[in-house]
Parts: structure tokens; sequence; C-alpha cells
């Protein structure tokens, strides 16, 4: 079998990527090891960066636009063509490009993953060319402009890709007047596609709320990185860690209020803020710097930013609570999975999948998002009862060995493909 992955950027090939990069390297990796032959449509990548035989580049309109334009030009139509992208997502030249490479690899299956950049294009030539189409969902892109479905009053939205978006979307008015064909351009697209995957129950319940078919639709976990029973070593320092985008969605903010209210319980702590904090919404970014500097905890914050994998492994070994504080209904965070595999005490939001992933006050603790008294509270449990720490990192391992079995999980997704393939009603 032959698969193609769709996906704007990969570790390695570019310096942007997430959760959902590494979780789609890790998902090819699995697919290496059972046979299958795999190739990645990417982006452009970054300069002096090498891309391997099967990681095909394709060019977008964002290069056109970089090549000798003058700054001023560029930036007002950069702005223009992103603005575009987000309500009407088809790229002219990825769609002439991509027929190209999906002639030349053949593929059995064409796999999308994050592709807001390459856009739906490549998505035609799969039904021309009669190849059937799965999607991972890995945000809510589809379903909402911001993709977070937070509404401007910062509760979670349930209108979808509605007339309500008009009041909560910030883009200039001449643009959001667009806004109401969204929904139908993008559903004329996720129509084509065959087989959709969500990574937790709570993103496929609100998949199915939008509209995507159920009959169409499976829950399969994230492949991991085999971890095997690692050897617990107990921290020495009160240090507590933050590792994600530096987005409001991510909910730092919630995090450094709880800080000061741990600092006046206990002084000698700290928190570490690991993750992309220069290619991220500025404004937040200063808000967040503000906050600190307005708080006077400064000297409790080390902000270290964005990072290689083997860094996060070592923060994470230094850590000894793990605080998840997301403001959006994330279906199964990176940093949560890695958490409980490196047996951490955690607390996180009661959002999104993560309240499937861990049992309040079992293998760690649960808060309502906005409220950082309660994140205060939960986390100077684990900071002043060492047992405790132990007891829900070891609980947490478990039940991560049993929910992430990456044998079954890589399992699942191929008999979904041959499910489809087989399947003439649903193509």
């Amino acid at each position: 079998m032959r698969i193609l992955h769709i996906i704007d950027f990969l570790p390695e090939f570019h310096s942007i990527y997430g959760g959902a990069e590494i979780a789609t390297e890790r998902l090819v990796k699995g697919l290496n090891s059972s046979g299958i032959e795999n190739f990645f449509m990417v982006s452009y990548p970054d300069k002096n960066l090498n891309v391997h035989q099967n990681v095909i580049p394709v060019k977008t309109i964002y290069n056109f636009i970089d090549l000798k334009n003058p700054k001023s030009f560029k930036n007002k139509f950069l702005r223009i063509v992103d603005v575009f992208k987000i309500i009407f997502p088809f790229d002219i030249v990825v769609f002439l490009k991509s027929r190209k490479i999906l002639k030349k690899i053949k593929p059995d299956i064409v796999h999308f993953h994050n592709f807001k950049k390459i856009s739906f294009a490549p998505l035609l030539w799969t039904k021309i060319f009669k190849i059937p189409s799965f999607l991972t969902i890995y945000d809510y892109w589809f379903f909402c402009p911001n993709e977070t479905l937070i509404y401007k009053d910062g509760e979670i939205c349930k209108f979808y890709n509605s007339q309500k978006c008009f009041n909560c979307f910030k883009i200039p008015l001449k643009f959001r007047i667009f806004l109401p064909f969204r929904k139908f351009f993008f559903n004329f697209f996720l129509n084509m596609i065959n087989g959709y995957i969500f990574l937790s129950q709570s993103s496929l319940k609100i998949g199915i709320e939008y509209g995507v078919p159920k009959r169409k639709s499976k829950v399969i976990y994230q492949i991991f990185e085999d971890f095997n029973e690692i050897e617990f070593k107990f921290p020495e320092e009160n240090i507590i860690l933050y590792i994600g985008w530096v987005q409001y969605r991510k909910g730092l903010h919630i995090l450094i209020e709880a800080l000061e209210k741990l600092i006046k319980e206990m002084e000698d702590i700290k928190l570490y803020v690991v993750g992309e904090i220069e290619k991220v919404n500025r404004e937040y970014v200063e808000y967040i710097l503000k906050k600190i500097n307005e708080k006077k905890i400064e000297g409790y914050v080390k902000i270290i930013g964005k990072v290689c994998k083997e860094k996060i492994k070592e923060y994470m070994e230094m850590a000894k609570v793990v605080v998840i504080p997301e403001q959006w209904e994330n279906m199964s965070p990176v940093v949560l999975v890695e958490a409980m595999f490196n047996k951490k005490a955690i607390v996180a939001s009661k959002i999104g999948g993560i309240k499937e992933f861990i049992e309040d006050g079992k293998d760690g603790f649960l808060c309502e998002p906005k409220n950082p008294d309660e994140f205060a509270k939960k986390i100077i449990k684990f900071l002043k009862n060492d047992e405790l720490l132990i007891k829900f990192g070891e609980n947490a391992f478990k039940k991560a060995k049993e929910i992430w079995d990456n044998k079954k999980n890589v399992e699942d997704t191929i008999k979904f493909y041959n499910e489809v393939l087989k399947n003439g009603e649903i193509f």
C-alpha cells in the first residue's frame, strides 16, 4: 500500500511545527514498520534543510509573493491571501503543481493532516483520480475560522461556521462579509473526504454535531514513541513546567495568575515556559510579559522558548508538576501524553479530550479552565506531598500504556484504510 500524507510542515524540514506535526511523523513511522510505503507532500522547507526522497515539497502562492516583491506590497498581499485562505482555502498554485505529484506517486490513499497553507486544492485531484482520502482532525479549523471554538467572550462556542463568526473573527469588515460563505465552501470539500480520524471521543462528538457523517468517522488515538518503563527520578527542585505555544488558547495567563498565589504558599518554586514564543501572536506574548512584570514575579519565571525534542525530555525530567491550562476543546495534547508516559504529576484543564485521559484525583488533577485559584490549590497539593506526586505519576503511566498502545493504534489505522478501500458505498 502506498500512502501520500499531505501536511504543511514537518519536524526536521521546517522550523515551525507543533503537536500535530509530531503526531503525523510518529504515525508514519508506525505505518513504515508495518510495511506500508509512505510519502509526504509538504510546503517548501526552510532554507538549508535537506529534503528526504519521500518528502516532496510543493510550491504555494506564498512562494510567488516572496519573489522579488517590494516589502510593502508583499506584506499587504500576504495579508489578503492569509484572510482569503481562511475563508476560501483553495490555492491555485498548489492545484496546478499537485496533479503531477499524485500522478508520479500513484498513491492508494491520500491522508490529509494539517494543511492550511497547502489548502484543499489536492483534494480535487483525489476525486478526479478516484483515490480514497482521509483526514485527521487535529484542531477545529474546519468548523471555526479561529480554529479554537472559543467565542469572543472566552466561552466555548457551539455555533460552528455560522453568522456568529462575524462578531468574533478579527479581520477587516470588508473581508468579514464573506464569512457566511465559509461553511458552504468547507462543506463542499469535506464531503469529498472518505474517512475522518478523530483523536478523542469529545472531538468526534464535536465533528458529528457539526455534520461530519458518523459512518465515515472513527476515533483512533495518536501514535507515540515506544515508551518503555522508565526509572523515575524524583526531581530535586520545585519546578512547574508549561510546554506549548504561547497563545491565549493554551492558557499560560491562567498559570501566571496561579503562580502569584503559589508564591505566597512557598517561595522556592520556578515556572519554566517551554515553547514557541517568536512566531505567535505578539500581542499575547507582550501581555504575558507585562503581567509577569506587574506582579513582580520575574524571578520565578524562566521563559525558555522553543527547544528540540531532546531538550523537552530534559525539562520533563526536571519538572515536579506539568501544568496544561488549555482554554479550548483540545482533543489530545501531545504534552499530556508525554507527561503521563514520564510518570509526571499533572494538573490540567477539565476540557476537551483531557478529561477522557485524566481521572481527577487518580492519575492527575483537573481544574475549571478559567480558575487560577483551583490550579494553584491543586499544584500545591503535589508540591507539598511527595507520596501523592509519585503515586499519581505511576497511575498516569499505567493509563497511558492502555490508551496509547502503538501496535493497536497503527493496526486500527490500517484497518480503517482497508475498510474504505473495500467499501464502495463510503467511496
